[in-house]
C-alpha cells in the first residue's frame, strides 16, 4: 500500500499517520535549495552553436582589422597619436622584475610582505625570499625572447599598435612539449613537462577565440596535443596515438581552410581600450574616428594635386604685373624661376631710372584659397583633436609649453596624461603580463614599468633650484626670481660645507692613502656636489652617496671608533628615498651571500632583515652600528660582526651601484676601473685587477661587463676554495670599481 495508516476519530475527523525518514526528507530539502541557487548561463552575445568567434572590429566597422591598419598606419594623425601613445606607455625601463612577497613558506605556500621567523599560517620556519636565480634567468629571457632576437620590450610595443587597430592584442609562447607515449608509468597523452621556447607575434585578425554555445572560451573542441589535427565535439582519446585529448582555447585559419589550434597556456592576449567577449576581444577605437582621418587625407591630396609639377599653374599665388618695362621683368621672372624653388612666391625689386617716370604697379591674387579649396581650419582643428582623444592624446597649446615642452609642426604638441598611462599600466601589471609571468614559470617575481616620476622630478627640480637660490645667497653672490627663472649674477662661489643631499659629505679626508681618489677622475662624494640648480640624474646621486658609503663602512678602520660611527645622514637629512630603492632592489637580486645557506630559513631571513633595515633606515648607517645589531642579534664577537658587515655591505653597495648605471643608460658605454686601498692588506687578487684596469697603474678601463668577467678571472688565479662574488674576488675583499673619466 502507500505506507499510509488512517485513524478515524469518530467525529467525522480522521488522522493519518506515516512513517518519517530523516534523511529522504534532507534529501528533498536539498534538492529544492539546489534548485533554487542555480544560476542560469547567460546567453551572451553572438551565442548559438559555437566555434571561432569572429573578432568584434571586423563586425562592427566598415574597415575591419585589416583595412584600419592599412590605412590609419598610412595617416598622419592617426598613425601618430598610436606612435605616440605606445612609446609613452613604454619610455622608461621595461620591463622591471620586482618581487610578489617577502617571504613565502615552503611548507603550506602562504606568502608574506613582512618578515616572520616562522610562518604565521602554519608554524614552520621554512621561509625563504624571492629567487634570485629566477629572476636572472627572466632578465636573460627577456633580453632576446624569439629567435628574431626581439626582446619582450620590442614584442609588447609591436604588439601595442594593435590595441587601436584591431581592439586586442595576442603573443603565442611556443612550449617545447614533453608528452607520455608508451609509457607504463603513465597515461599515453600525458604533459610530464613544458618548457616555454619562444613568445612570439600573434595576429588578432586570424587567431581568434573558440567558444562554446554560450559565448564562452572553450567547451567546443578537443584536439590532440601531439597531431593537433581535426578537433573532436567531445572529450576523449586520439584514435590515431590514444593521447587525451586537450580543450581548445584559439585557433588560426590558414589557407584551404585548414586551422592551427592552441590551448589556453599558449595564447596570451588582452584587450585595454574597449574589450568584448570576457577580455578576449575588443573594439579598435580606431574604427570611430578613422571617416574624420579619410576627410582630412582627402583635404591633403585635393590642395596637394594644385602643386603638380605637370600643372602650368603658378602654385599658390597669381602675380598680376602692371609695367611698361615687361621684358626687364619676363626676364626676371624667368631667371627666379630657373634658378629658385618653383613652389616659392618670388619677390621682385627693380631700380627705376630717375628718367623713367613710369611707375610698376604688383598686385598678387591667391588662386587657391581654402574655401576653393575645399579646406576648412576649424573642421581639420576639430577632426584632428577627435582622432587624438581616441587614442588619448591630448594637445599642449602654446600656454602649455612651460610644462610640456616642444613644438610640433603644427605648433601643437601631443602629450598624453600620466593618469592616463598609469591606468594601463596598472591594468596590465594585474593582467596580461601576470599572466605571462606565471606561464613562463616565473612564480616570484612580477613584471611591472617603472612609474612615470614626471611630477616627483618637478617638484624635485623645484626643490633643487631653491636650495641653489639659497646656497648661492648664503656665499654673497646676488640670486634673485625673474619671470620664473633663478638668476645668479657672475662672481665667486664657494659652496657652504654641508651636503645639499644631506649626509657626511666633506673634503674626503677618511679617503684610503694611494687609492688613486684625486681629480676628476673618480665619483664626486656627495659633500663635494657644487650647488648647480640641476643636480643631476638621481642615478648618479645615487651612485655616490653609495660609494660614499664603501669608504665610510668597508674602508673604515677597526681602531677608528669615530668614523665607524658616523651616520652617512643625521636626523634632519634622511636617507633618499631612491637610494633605499636601490639596496632594496640589490638584496632581493641576491647581493646577500649564498654561503648563508648553513643558517636555518629562519635566521637567513633575520640576517637578511636586519641588513635591510639597517641600510634602508631613515637616519643612516654605520660600521658601528650595523656590527652592534649583529653582535646582539646572532651572539658574534665584534671582529666576527665587523667582518660580516663589511663584506654583505659592499656586496649590496657594489650591486645597487650596478643597478644605478643601469639606470642611467651608460653600463654599456662606460669605463670602469679597480680602486681601493694600496696597502699590505691588499690581496694580489686586486693588485692583479688594479693593474689590469686602472690608468694609474697601467691597466685599461673596461666596460662593466668585462669588469665582472675579470673579477671571475682574478678569483680562478689566485683564490682557492672560494668562488668570487659579483665585485669580489676573495673573501673580505675591500675594492670596488668606480667609472673612469678621461681628463
Amino acid at each position: 500500500m502507500d505506507g499510509i495508516q488512517q485513524h478515524d476519530l469518530g467525529d467525522g475527523s480522521s488522522l493519518l499517520v506515516s512513517g518519517f525518514n530523516d534523511d529522504d526528507a534532507l534529501a528533498s530539502v536539498e534538492q529544492q535549495l539546489r534548485r533554487s541557487v542555480d544560476t542560469p548561463t547567460p546567453s551572451g552575445r553572438g551565442s548559438g552553436d559555437g566555434g571561432v568567434a569572429s573578432r568584434a572590429t571586423n563586425s562592427s566597422t566598415v574597415f575591419g582589422i585589416k583595412g584600419l591598419r592599412t590605412l590609419g598606419m598610412q595617416a598622419h594623425e592617426l598613425g601618430d597619436a598610436v606612435r605616440t601613445r605606445r612609446d609613452e606607455l613604454y619610455r622608461n625601463e621595461f620591463p622591471l622584475l620586482k618581487p610578489r612577497f617577502t617571504q613565502k613558506c615552503e611548507a603550506c605556500e602562504s606568502e608574506f610582505d613582512e618578515q616572520n621567523d616562522v610562518c604565521p599560517a602554519c608554524g614552520e620556519d621554512a621561509l625563504r625570499r624571492p629567487d634570485p636565480e629566477e629572476k636572472r634567468w627572466a632578465k636573460r629571457l627577456f633580453e632576446s625572447v624569439n629567435s628574431e632576437g626581439q626582446s619582450l620590450r620590442d614584442l609588447a610595443k609591436y604588439c601595442e599598435v594593435d590595441q587601436w587597430f584591431a581592439g586586442v592584442s595576442v603573443m603565442v609562447i611556443q612550449y617545447d612539449y614533453v608528452i607520455a607515449q608508451g609509457s607504463a608509468m603513465y597515461q599515453d597523452g600525458e604533459v610530464l613537462a613544458k618548457e616555454p621556447d619562444e613568445i612570439v607575434y600573434g595576429d588578432p585578425n586570424t587567431i581568434k577565440p573558440v567558444v562554446d554555445e554560450h559565448n564562452r572560451a572553450g567547451g567546443h573542441w578537443w584536439t590532440c596535443p601531439i597531431h593537433r589535427e581535426d578537433p573532436a565535439e567531445q572529450p576523449g582519446r586520439c584514435k590515431t596515438c590514444n593521447a587525451e585529448l586537450q580543450e581548445v582555447f584559439f585557433a588560426e585559419q590558414q589557407q584551404q581552410g585548414d586551422h592551427n589550434y592552441y590551448f589556453r597556456d599558449e595564447i596570451v592576449t588582452w584587450a585595454f581600450p574597449m574589450p568584448r567577449l570576457h577580455g578576449l576581444d575588443g573594439l579598435a577605437p580606431a574604427g570611430g574616428v578613422m571617416l574624420r582621418q579619410l576627410i582630412l587625407e582627402m583635404m591633403h591630396r585635393y590642395g596637394a594635386a594644385f602643386y603638380d609639377q605637370e600643372s602650368d599653374r603658378l602654385p599658390n599665388q597669381l602675380m598680376i604685373l602692371h609695367t611698361t618695362n615687361a621684358d626687364s621683368f619676363r626676364k626676371e621672372i624667368q631667371r627666379i624661376r630657373d634658378d629658385d624653388d618653383p613652389y616659392d612666391s618670388p619677390i621682385l625689386s627693380n631700380e627705376y631710372s630717375p628718367q623713367d617716370s613710369s611707375t610698376p604697379t604688383l598686385e598678387v591674387v591667391d588662386a587657391m584659397p581654402d574655401e576653393l579649396l575645399g579646406q576648412s581650419a576649424e573642421i581639420k582643428q576639430d577632426y584632428k583633436e577627435d582622432i587624438r582623444q581616441a587614442i588619448g592624446i591630448s594637445n599642449a597649446h602654446d600656454s602649455d609649453l612651460q610644462d610640456a615642452g616642444g613644438l610640433n609642426n603644427e605648433g601643437l604638441q601631443l602629450e598624453v596624461t600620466d593618469r592616463d598611462i598609469a591606468s594601463q599600466q596598472h591594468d596590465y601589471i594585474e593582467g596580461w603580463l601576470d599572466t605571462l609571468a606565471k606561464r613562463l614559470g616565473i612564480d616570484d617575481w612580477r613584471i611591472e614599468f617603472l612609474p612615470s616620476t614626471e611630477d616627483d622630478e618637478g617638484a624635485l627640480d623645484l626643490q633643487r633650484t631653491l636650495r641653489a637660490g639659497q646656497l648661492a645667497a648664503e656665499s654673497g653672490l646676488d640670486a634673485r626670481w625673474e619671470d620664473g627663472e633663478l638668476v645668479i649674477d657672475s662672481g665667486e662661489f664657494e659652496a657652504p660645507p654641508e651636503n645639499p643631499l644631506g649626509g657626511a659629505g666633506d673634503s674626503g679626508e677618511d679617503q684610503p692613502e694611494g687609492s688613486g681618489q684625486d681629480g676628476p677622475d673618480t665619483p664626486t662624494p656627495p659633500g663635494q656636489q657644487s650647488a648647480s640648480p640641476r643636480l643631476g640624474n638621481l642615478a648618479k646621486q645615487a651612485d655616490d652617496v653609495l660609494f660614499d658609503a664603501h669608504r665610510h663602512i668597508v674602508w673604515a678602520e677597526d681602531g677608528d671608533v669615530e668614523q665607524q660611527a658616523e651616520p652617512f645622514f643625521d636626523e634632519d637629512d634622511n636617507v633618499p628615498e631612491f637610494v633605499i630603492e636601490l639596496i632594496q632592489e640589490a638584496i632581493n637580486d641576491g647581493a646577500l651571500s649564498t654561503s648563508f645557506e648553513t643558517l636555518s630559513a629562519g635566521a637567513r631571513g633575520r640576517l637578511a632583515a636586519l641588513l635591510e633595515d639597517n641600510l634602508t633606515q631613515p637616519q643612516g648607517w654605520s660600521l658601528r652600528s650595523i656590527s652592534e645589531d649583529l653582535q646582539d642579534e646572532f651572539g658574534l664577537s665584534e671582529d666576527e660582526a665587523n667582518s660580516l658587515a663589511r663584506n654583505e655591505v659592499k656586496a649590496i653597495n657594489d650591486q645597487a651601484r650596478e643597478v644605478a648605471y643601469e639606470q642611467q643608460d651608460i653600463e654599456d658605454e662606460a669605463e670602469f676601473k679597480w680602486l681601493g686601498p694600496e696597502d699590505d692588506r691588499k690581496h694580489e687578487a686586486c693588485w692583479w685587477l688594479l693593474e689590469k684596469t686602472n690608468p694609474e697603474h697601467g691597466g685599461t678601463p673596461r666596460p662593466l661587463d668585462e669588469l665582472r668577467d675579470l673579477v671571475q678571472e682574478a678569483n680562478d688565479r689566485f683564490v682557492d676554495g672560494h668562488d668570487a662574488r659579483r665585485y669580489s674576488p676573495h673573501i673580505g675583499c675591500r675594492d670596488t670599481y668606480v667609472q673612469h673619466y678621461n681628463t
